[in-house]
Protein backbone atom coordinates (compact mmCIF):
# COMPACT_ATOMS: atom_id res chain seq x y z
CA UNK A 1 0.00 0.00 0.00
CA UNK A 2 2.64 2.42 1.37
CA UNK A 3 5.54 2.96 -1.95
CA UNK A 4 8.77 2.42 -0.92
CA UNK A 5 9.53 6.00 -0.15
CA UNK A 6 6.72 6.31 2.42
CA UNK A 7 7.67 2.51 3.71
CA UNK A 8 11.44 3.33 3.90
CA UNK A 9 10.35 6.80 5.61
CA UNK A 10 7.76 5.20 8.02
CA UNK A 11 11.01 2.53 8.94
CA UNK A 12 13.38 5.87 9.72
CA UNK A 13 10.75 7.30 11.85
CA UNK A 14 9.85 4.34 14.16
CA UNK A 15 13.61 3.67 14.72
CA UNK A 16 14.10 7.14 15.78
CA UNK A 17 11.18 7.12 17.80
CA UNK A 18 12.54 4.12 19.83
CA UNK A 19 15.55 5.41 19.88
CA UNK A 20 14.65 8.77 21.48
CA UNK A 21 12.38 7.55 23.98
CA UNK A 22 12.06 9.30 27.60
CA UNK A 23 12.89 12.43 25.14
CA UNK A 24 9.87 14.84 26.09
CA UNK A 25 10.17 16.28 22.72
CA UNK A 26 10.70 12.81 21.01
CA UNK A 27 8.10 11.49 18.69
CA UNK A 28 5.80 8.46 20.13
CA UNK A 29 5.66 5.38 17.55
CA UNK A 30 1.78 5.66 17.60
CA UNK A 31 2.33 9.21 16.09
CA UNK A 32 4.98 8.22 13.62
CA UNK A 33 2.91 5.54 12.32
CA UNK A 34 -0.29 7.76 12.10
CA UNK A 35 1.57 10.10 10.35
CA UNK A 36 2.87 7.85 7.85
CA UNK A 37 -0.38 6.14 6.78
CA UNK A 38 -3.04 8.24 7.70
CA UNK A 39 -3.22 9.58 3.91
CA UNK A 40 -2.60 5.84 2.83
CA UNK A 41 -5.44 4.91 5.00
CA UNK A 42 -8.14 8.00 4.28
CA UNK A 43 -7.04 7.31 0.00
CA UNK A 44 -8.31 3.25 0.64
CA UNK A 45 -11.29 4.63 2.92
CA UNK A 46 -12.45 7.29 -0.14
CA UNK A 47 -12.07 4.38 -2.47
CA UNK A 48 -14.28 2.07 -0.92
CA UNK A 49 -16.86 4.69 -0.66
CA UNK A 50 -16.71 5.57 -4.71
CA UNK A 51 -16.78 1.96 -5.30
CA UNK A 52 -20.07 0.57 -2.89
CA UNK A 53 -21.65 3.78 -4.50
CA UNK A 54 -20.84 2.04 -8.01
CA UNK A 55 -21.22 -0.69 -6.95
CA UNK A 56 -24.83 -0.18 -6.00
CA UNK A 57 -25.82 1.57 -8.85
CA UNK A 58 -24.80 -1.53 -10.81
CA UNK A 59 -26.76 -3.59 -8.78
CA UNK A 60 -29.90 -1.23 -9.07
CA UNK A 61 -29.36 -1.17 -13.23
CA UNK A 62 -28.91 -5.46 -12.90
CA UNK A 63 -32.18 -5.86 -10.96
CA UNK A 64 -33.80 -3.15 -13.34
CA UNK A 65 -32.79 -5.55 -16.39
CA UNK A 66 -33.55 -8.90 -14.67
CA UNK A 67 -37.16 -7.40 -14.44
CA UNK A 68 -37.27 -6.17 -17.70
CA UNK A 69 -36.05 -9.59 -19.40
CA UNK A 70 -38.51 -11.25 -16.77
CA UNK A 71 -41.28 -8.85 -18.37
CA UNK A 72 -40.28 -9.27 -21.58
CA UNK A 73 -40.25 -13.53 -21.29
CA UNK A 74 -43.87 -13.56 -19.18
CA UNK A 75 -45.57 -11.53 -22.74
CA UNK A 76 -47.50 -14.31 -24.77
CA UNK A 77 -49.48 -14.08 -27.42
CA UNK A 78 -52.78 -16.14 -27.10
CA UNK A 79 -54.02 -17.73 -29.67
CA UNK A 80 -57.62 -16.70 -31.13
CA UNK A 81 -60.97 -18.53 -30.12
CA UNK A 82 -61.22 -21.84 -31.67
CA UNK A 83 -63.69 -21.21 -34.84
CA UNK A 84 -66.96 -23.52 -33.73
CA UNK A 85 -66.57 -25.56 -36.56
CA UNK A 86 -62.59 -26.58 -35.68
CA UNK A 87 -62.16 -29.54 -32.74
CA UNK A 88 -59.66 -31.29 -34.63
CA UNK A 89 -55.99 -31.05 -32.80
CA UNK A 90 -53.53 -29.74 -34.27
CA UNK A 91 -50.44 -30.58 -32.81
CA UNK A 92 -47.79 -32.18 -34.93
CA UNK A 93 -49.70 -30.94 -38.07
CA UNK A 94 -47.88 -29.52 -40.70
CA UNK A 95 -48.59 -25.61 -41.68
CA UNK A 96 -49.93 -23.15 -39.62
CA UNK A 97 -52.86 -20.73 -38.81
CA UNK A 98 -52.95 -18.05 -41.07
CA UNK A 99 -52.32 -15.12 -38.03
CA UNK A 100 -49.06 -16.95 -37.64
CA UNK A 101 -48.14 -16.84 -40.76
CA UNK A 102 -48.21 -13.02 -41.70
CA UNK A 103 -47.74 -9.82 -40.31
CA UNK A 104 -49.10 -6.24 -41.49
CA UNK A 105 -47.05 -4.74 -43.85
CA UNK A 106 -45.81 -1.20 -42.57
CA UNK A 107 -47.91 1.25 -44.50
CA UNK A 108 -51.22 -0.55 -42.48
CA UNK A 109 -51.83 1.51 -39.35
CA UNK A 110 -53.29 0.45 -36.27
CA UNK A 111 -57.01 1.21 -37.51
CA UNK A 112 -57.04 -0.62 -40.43
CA UNK A 113 -55.08 -3.29 -39.12
CA UNK A 114 -57.50 -4.00 -36.21
CA UNK A 115 -60.62 -4.15 -38.98
CA UNK A 116 -58.93 -6.38 -41.33
CA UNK A 117 -58.05 -8.64 -38.30
CA UNK A 118 -62.02 -8.41 -37.02
CA UNK A 119 -62.93 -9.34 -40.64
CA UNK A 120 -60.61 -11.97 -40.90
CA UNK A 121 -61.56 -13.62 -37.56
CA UNK A 122 -65.53 -13.41 -38.32
CA UNK A 123 -64.81 -15.33 -41.50
CA UNK A 124 -63.09 -17.87 -39.80
CA UNK A 125 -60.04 -17.08 -42.04
CA UNK A 126 -57.88 -15.51 -39.10
CA UNK A 127 -57.58 -19.21 -37.65
CA UNK A 128 -57.81 -21.43 -40.77
CA UNK A 129 -54.98 -24.17 -41.25
CA UNK A 130 -52.22 -23.72 -43.83
CA UNK A 131 -50.51 -26.06 -45.19
CA UNK A 132 -47.18 -26.40 -46.59
CA UNK A 133 -48.64 -27.75 -49.58
CA UNK A 134 -51.83 -29.79 -51.17
CA UNK A 135 -54.51 -31.13 -48.65
CA UNK A 136 -57.22 -33.08 -49.28
CA UNK A 137 -60.50 -32.49 -46.82
CA UNK A 138 -61.78 -35.92 -45.82
CA UNK A 139 -65.39 -36.41 -43.62
CA UNK A 140 -64.15 -36.45 -40.50
CA UNK A 141 -61.56 -33.83 -40.48
CA UNK A 142 -62.66 -31.43 -38.11
CA UNK A 143 -60.94 -28.44 -39.02
CA UNK A 144 -60.81 -25.78 -41.62
CA UNK A 145 -57.94 -24.63 -44.62
CA UNK A 146 -56.53 -21.88 -46.59
CA UNK A 147 -56.02 -23.02 -50.50
CA UNK A 148 -54.73 -20.60 -52.86
CA UNK A 149 -57.65 -19.85 -55.25
CA UNK A 150 -57.03 -17.85 -58.53
CA UNK A 151 -55.76 -14.49 -57.53
CA UNK A 152 -58.22 -11.66 -57.42
CA UNK A 153 -58.75 -9.93 -61.08
CA UNK A 154 -57.95 -6.28 -61.78
CA UNK A 155 -58.50 -4.30 -64.67
CA UNK A 156 -56.23 -5.70 -68.37
CA UNK A 157 -53.28 -7.66 -67.04
CA UNK A 158 -53.32 -6.64 -63.35
CA UNK A 159 -54.15 -7.84 -60.70
CA UNK A 160 -56.57 -6.62 -58.22
CA UNK A 161 -56.00 -5.79 -55.06
CA UNK A 162 -55.95 -8.54 -52.45
CA UNK A 163 -54.70 -9.23 -48.97
CA UNK A 164 -51.03 -9.38 -50.38
CA UNK A 165 -51.09 -5.93 -50.30
CA UNK A 166 -51.47 -5.63 -46.59
CA UNK A 167 -50.38 -8.99 -45.35
CA UNK A 168 -46.52 -9.95 -45.61
CA UNK A 169 -45.54 -13.39 -45.32
CA UNK A 170 -43.34 -13.87 -41.93
CA UNK A 171 -40.04 -15.30 -42.29
CA UNK A 172 -38.78 -19.02 -41.26
CA UNK A 173 -42.01 -20.54 -41.16
CA UNK A 174 -43.12 -23.83 -41.99
CA UNK A 175 -45.39 -23.04 -45.27
CA UNK A 176 -43.44 -21.31 -47.76
CA UNK A 177 -43.81 -17.33 -48.36
CA UNK A 178 -44.66 -18.05 -52.26
CA UNK A 179 -47.80 -20.37 -50.57
CA UNK A 180 -49.01 -18.10 -48.32
CA UNK A 181 -48.70 -15.18 -50.93
CA UNK A 182 -51.12 -17.58 -53.06
CA UNK A 183 -53.88 -17.66 -50.53
CA UNK A 184 -53.47 -13.78 -49.81
CA UNK A 185 -53.75 -12.78 -53.47
CA UNK A 186 -56.77 -14.99 -53.59
CA UNK A 187 -58.38 -12.75 -51.16
CA UNK A 188 -59.98 -9.43 -52.09
CA UNK A 189 -59.43 -6.54 -50.05
CA UNK A 190 -61.87 -3.51 -50.54
CA UNK A 191 -63.40 -5.29 -53.52
CA UNK A 192 -67.44 -5.26 -54.32
CA UNK A 193 -69.25 -7.58 -52.27
CA UNK A 194 -69.27 -11.45 -53.99
CA UNK A 195 -66.80 -10.40 -56.96
CA UNK A 196 -64.95 -12.81 -55.40
CA UNK A 197 -64.95 -15.85 -53.34
CA UNK A 198 -63.79 -14.20 -50.47
CA UNK A 199 -63.52 -9.90 -50.18
CA UNK A 200 -62.47 -8.18 -47.15
CA UNK A 201 -62.39 -4.57 -45.72
CA UNK A 202 -60.36 -2.39 -44.16
CA UNK A 203 -63.32 -1.62 -42.93
CA UNK A 204 -64.31 -4.58 -41.06
CA UNK A 205 -66.50 -5.88 -43.77
CA UNK A 206 -66.54 -8.43 -45.47
CA UNK A 207 -68.26 -11.00 -48.24
CA UNK A 208 -67.77 -14.96 -47.92
CA UNK A 209 -69.08 -17.18 -50.38
CA UNK A 210 -72.87 -16.44 -49.83
CA UNK A 211 -72.52 -14.44 -46.35
CA UNK A 212 -72.30 -11.22 -45.44
CA UNK A 213 -71.45 -9.09 -42.46
CA UNK A 214 -69.17 -7.09 -40.25
CA UNK A 215 -67.20 -7.26 -37.57
CA UNK A 216 -65.28 -4.57 -35.14
CA UNK A 217 -62.47 -4.97 -32.52
CA UNK A 218 -60.15 -2.46 -31.01
CA UNK A 219 -57.28 -3.65 -31.96
CA UNK A 220 -55.27 -6.50 -33.82
CA UNK A 221 -54.10 -8.97 -31.21
CA UNK A 222 -53.30 -12.07 -33.25
CA UNK A 223 -51.37 -10.97 -36.50
CA UNK A 224 -47.78 -10.58 -35.84
CA UNK A 225 -47.69 -12.84 -33.36
CA UNK A 226 -44.43 -14.85 -35.25
CA UNK A 227 -42.77 -10.75 -35.70
CA UNK A 228 -43.46 -10.23 -31.85
CA UNK A 229 -42.05 -13.38 -30.81
CA UNK A 230 -38.92 -12.94 -32.82
CA UNK A 231 -38.42 -9.21 -31.21
CA UNK A 232 -39.21 -10.44 -27.63
CA UNK A 233 -36.61 -13.21 -28.08
CA UNK A 234 -34.00 -10.57 -29.59
CA UNK A 235 -35.09 -8.53 -26.61
CA UNK A 236 -34.09 -10.95 -24.46
CA UNK A 237 -31.03 -11.80 -25.80
CA UNK A 238 -29.79 -8.45 -25.28
CA UNK A 239 -30.95 -8.51 -21.73
CA UNK A 240 -29.15 -11.72 -20.94
CA UNK A 241 -26.11 -10.20 -22.32
CA UNK A 242 -26.36 -6.87 -20.49
CA UNK A 243 -26.76 -8.89 -17.00
CA UNK A 244 -23.93 -11.10 -17.90
CA UNK A 245 -21.59 -7.91 -18.68
CA UNK A 246 -22.98 -6.31 -15.05
CA UNK A 247 -22.20 -9.42 -13.65
CA UNK A 248 -19.01 -9.39 -14.38
CA UNK A 249 -18.28 -5.98 -13.37
CA UNK A 250 -19.59 -6.42 -10.16
CA UNK A 251 -17.52 -9.77 -9.34
CA UNK A 252 -14.48 -7.14 -10.79
CA UNK A 253 -15.99 -4.40 -8.19
CA UNK A 254 -16.15 -7.20 -5.01
CA UNK A 255 -12.68 -8.34 -5.51
CA UNK A 256 -11.34 -4.62 -5.53
CA UNK A 257 -13.03 -4.16 -2.18
CA UNK A 258 -12.23 -7.29 -0.94
CA UNK A 259 -8.39 -6.30 -1.98
CA UNK A 260 -9.05 -3.04 -0.12
CA UNK A 261 -10.88 -4.05 2.85
CA UNK A 262 -7.83 -6.30 2.83
CA UNK A 263 -5.46 -3.52 2.92
CA UNK A 264 -7.26 -1.82 5.97
CA UNK A 265 -7.21 -5.26 8.10
CA UNK A 266 -3.18 -5.09 7.26
CA UNK A 267 -2.51 -1.09 8.72
CA UNK A 268 -4.91 -2.05 11.84
CA UNK A 269 -2.50 -5.72 12.22
CA UNK A 270 0.43 -3.73 11.96
CA UNK A 271 -0.80 -0.70 14.41
CA UNK A 272 -1.77 -3.31 16.68
CA UNK A 273 1.97 -4.91 16.58
CA UNK A 274 3.67 -1.90 17.20
CA UNK A 275 5.76 -1.80 20.71
CA UNK A 276 3.86 0.33 23.31
CA UNK A 277 5.74 3.21 24.83
CA UNK A 278 5.12 2.16 28.13
CA UNK A 279 6.43 -1.04 27.18
CA UNK A 280 9.98 0.37 26.20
Amino acid sequence: VLDETAMRELTEGLSVAIETFGDPDAPTVESVFAGATAAAEQSIRDEQARLRAERAGTQAERQRIAEERDRIASQRDDAPPAYPGRSANRSGRDGAPLWRLVRFAGHVDDTRAAALEAALEATGMLDAWITPGGHEVAAGDDDGYLVPGPPVKGDGEVGGASLAGVLVPEDDTPVSAARIGAVLASIALDGKWFSSAAVIGTDGRYSHGVTAGAHHKDHAGYIGATARARRRAARIAECEAQLAGLTELLVGLDRKLDGLAAALSAFAQARAALPRSTAI
